[in-house]
Parts: structure tokens; C-alpha cells; sequence
């Protein structure tokens, strides 16, 4: 039942008999209810009136603990020293693993938790899981069998990786330099494995360079966020942002498969049917924008605070559709910062997976006031 004290008083003229049910209903009533719902809708029916939002409220509290969520990589009393260290270094988690938990689901068996976190604070987060148990698995040989060694020597190996690419260059424009170190701890009965992949800039361009936009929902230490969820969690639809030619960690050739059999859909080609009334699709954007979706992970008197410090760092981006713009052959959009790709127009037919970031064979393109 409804904690009253927790939310403003209501008179009871004012309040629907409906209504009336939803704030004096059980909590089993409450999840059973909102559990038909998918995750939009339950967003949806938050801002029907402040009495249903009440009631959301109650159920949100138990759906979506995040809290409880994180136990299968870090017992419960580390989980809110994580969120420390995520916020301490601008860090944020992505990945399969947030989506699930939006999904009000547990994580697959064998799902590992990716954490993105700019290069200033790798050496911090990792140093941190070996603390608390986790034990560095080295993808390489010699001396980046050590944490310690990989790390402090990453900056050196980027420097190789972008002795071609312009002083300064925006994440969202060119392919993103990123490294991923594996942490395990296989004393636990069901494996847990944290990746930490280290990024150069802000992480969340980085989460704006995926392969679709069902993956682009990520949390910090005091927000979880998803910026599409009407297409995701409604339409169960993945807006393809990448070429199927395009592969690394962030589109492996298997994604589409995987994403399909999970329920989603898939789409490629842009065909302006599918694409009505999904407000979220239109053009200039911020991740703080009425279109996102934010569950607030810190206590009600904290929230204001938060939200003015998440509005002070919001970040801009355009979604070019196939109908609008320039994209990459094989998919239906382009995600980039504002006026950078909406400012180019096609001249010619050459590969060009050098200069476009999104992978396989794109037109040559000619920028005018970008």
C-alpha cells in the first residue's frame, strides 16, 4: 500500500475511484498491475495525474532496484561504493546488462557488466575491482599481463593508433578509440565478469556510436538512462545506426541475430511508416531531452540537485534519417552532432571507412558549413 506520507495529500473529492484503488492497493496488487504494462507505458501512466504517479512511484521502487540488480557482480555492500566510483570518474555502464534491468528482467547467464569510463579514470576503476576481488584477465601477452602496465601504457598505444587522424575530432564523427579490459572473479558459482573499456572523450558519445539504438540506455551513480525507450521498450523495434560491415565490440556480426531472436526488429532500410509517431526520432536532440528516459537513483531530496547538474552537462546530437540525410549504406540512420552530418550532400560513389566512422561503403560526401 501507498505510503501517504511519502507523497502530497490528496482530498478525497479529488480522487477517481480508480485512482482510489491504485493508492490503497497491496504491493503484490500493485506488481501484478503494472507488470502487464510494458516499461514505456508504466512512463506513460506515471504522468496520467500526480495520484497515478504516487502509485508508479511504489512499484518503480521494487521493479527497478538497481540496487539488488548489481548483486551478481558486487556483494551488497560494495554496490554503493561502485556508484562512487562511476561518478568519481565520469564513468557509466552500458550494454546488454542495462537493458535487461530496464526490461524488469535478470541478467543473462552469462552477461557481463561494461563499463565505460574515460582514460583519466581507468587506472582507478581497475585498480578498485582488483580490490575487491576481481582478477585482471589480459587479452595480450607480455608486459600487459599486468593491470598496471596495460594501463599507464594505453595513452602511448592510442597516440600510434591516431597518428592519421586530425588534432581534434569529435567521437561521434570518427571511429572512437577504445581499449576493454577484462576482470573476473571465478570463485563465484554463476561467473561474474565487469569489462572496463576505456574511452577517450565523454563515454555517452560513445553509447551514440552503436550498432542500434536498442543498446543506447546506460546508468551512472545517481541515473539510469534510455534514449530511445518508446522504440525499445514499446515498439520493440532497433534502429540500425551502423553497416552490417562495420565490426568491432560495439557491432559484432552477430548482433542482429542475437537482437532479433530476443524479440526485437530489426530495421535497415527507412520506411517513413515505421516511423510515425516516434517524437523521439526527430531530429535535433539532448539526452536530457523530454524523449529520454531517467529513473533517479539517489533519495527525493537529492533529485533536484541532480537533474540541474545532468542538465548542466547535457550533450547534443542530430538523428539524420535515410529520409532526411545522408547514412551509411544498410542503415536507416545517422547519429552524429548537431549539423555535422544534415550539412553534407552525395557527389560521388568510393569507400570511405576511413573518413565515416559508421562503416562499409558510403558515398563520398562534400560538407558545406560543417
Amino acid at each position: 500500500m501507498v505510503d501517504p506520507t511519502e507523497y502530497v495529500s490528496f482530498s478525497i473529492l479529488t480522487v477517481s475511484p480508480f485512482e482510489l484503488f491504485l493508492l490503497t492497493a497491496n504491493a503484490c496488487v500493485l506488481d501484478v498491475l503494472f507488470g502487464l504494462l510494458d516499461p514505456h507505458e508504466v512512463m506513460r501512466f506515471h504522468r496520467v495525474s500526480q495520484r497515478t504517479a504516487a502509485a508508479v512511484q511504489f512499484y518503480m521502487k521494487r521493479a527497478w532496484d538497481l540496487d539488488t540488480y548489481l548483486h551478481r557482480w558486487f556483494d551488497p555492500p560494495l554496490v554503493h561504493d561502485f556508484y562512487d566510483r562511476l561518478d568519481e570518474n565520469n564513468a557509466i555502464v552500458s550494454g546488454s546488462a542495462v537493458l535487461r534491468f530496464l526490461q524488469r528482467a535478470a541478467p543473462y547467464p552469462n552477461s557481463d557488466l561494461d563499463v565505460y569510463v574515460p582514460l583519466p579514470g581507468l587506472l582507478d576503476m581497475g585498480r578498485w575491482l582488483q580490490q575487491i576481488g576481481y582478477r585482471y584477465k589480459p587479452r595480450g601477452g607480455g608486459p600487459l599481463l599486468l593491470f598496471d602496465v596495460a594501463a599507464l601504457t594505453l595513452p602511448s598505444r592510442w597516440m600510434v593508433s591516431r597518428k592519421n587522424a586530425p588534432q581534434s575530432y569529435n567521437t561521434l564523427m570518427f571511429p572512437t578509440l577504445y581499449e576493454v579490459f577484462d576482470f573476473e572473479r571465478p570463485e563465484d558459482p554463476v561467473r561474474s565478469r565487469v569489462q572496463v573499456i576505456a574511452v577517450e572523450g565523454d563515454p555517452r558519445e560513445h553509447v551514440l556510436t552503436f550498432h542500434s539504438t536498442v543498446v543506447m540506455n546506460f546508468f551512472t551513480g545517481t541515473y539510469v538512462a534510455s534514449l530511445f525507450p518508446m522504440s525499445t521498450f514499446h515498439a520493440y523495434i532497433a534502429w540500425a545506426c551502423r553497416s552490417s560491415g562495420y565490426a568491432d565490440y560495439r557491432s559484432t556480426a552477430s548482433w542482429e541475430a542475437k537482437y532479433r531472436k530476443r524479440g526485437w526488429r530489426v530495421v535497415r532500410h527507412w520506411q517513413t511508416a515505421d516511423s510515425e509517431n516516434f517524437g523521439e526520432l526527430d531530429g535535433l536532440r539532448t539526452i536530457a531531452d523530454g524523449n529520454t528516459w531517467f529513473l533517479e537513483l539517489t533519495s527525493e531530496e537529492d533529485r533536484k540537485k541532480v537533474r540541474e547538474e545532468r542538465e548542466l552537462q547535457d550533450l547534443g546530437f542530430e538523428i539524420v534519417t535515410a529520409a532526411r540525410g545522408p547514412t551509411c549504406v544498410g542503415t536507416c540512420m545517422t547519429i552524429a552532432p548537431p549539423f555535422t552530418v544534415s550539412a553534407c550532400a552525395f557527389v560521388d560513389d568510393n569507400e570511405y571507412d576511413d573518413e565515416w566512422p559508421y562503416g562499409g561503403t558510403l558515398e563520398t560526401f562534400a560538407t558545406f558549413g560543417a
